[in-house]
């Protein structure tokens, strides 16, 4: 499945990449794989250059409920925030991260 535009990121889908980049950026840090380290600061940096200007609100009404969605439907919190964004706009969730199966019925998920 190709995506296509008009598709939109969240605050809260930056946030988790940026963790997830910043722990393979400090394991080859101290690995003193610098070139390698430093790849995946260049990786976030032309990620945040193409979403740029597609990046969605999250209210904190959005936190509220996702938090609440959190304990009803035991998942992380980030899923259940960008599952109260998608609600609130409308939207459809594209990914190939099964944990998604379970909030299919509060909003529209497709599968990569």
């Amino acid at each position: 499945m190709e995506v296509k535009e008009p598709y939109v990121v969240s605050l809260i889908s930056i946030i988790e990449i940026t963790s997830v980049i910043r722990r393979k950026y400090l394991e080859l840090a101290k690995k003193g794989e610098k070139s390698r380290a430093e790849g995946y600061i260049r990786f976030l940096n032309l990620t945040l250059s193409h979403i740029r200007n597609n990046v969605v609100e999250v209210t904190f009404r959005d936190v509220e409920r996702g938090i609440e969605l959190m304990f009803e439907r035991d998942v992380n919190l980030g899923e259940a925030v960008n599952t109260m964004v998608a609600k609130r706009l409308n939207l459809t969730v594209i990914s190939s991260d099964k944990d998604w199966e379970s909030l299919r019925d509060i909003i529209d998920v497709e599968n990569m």
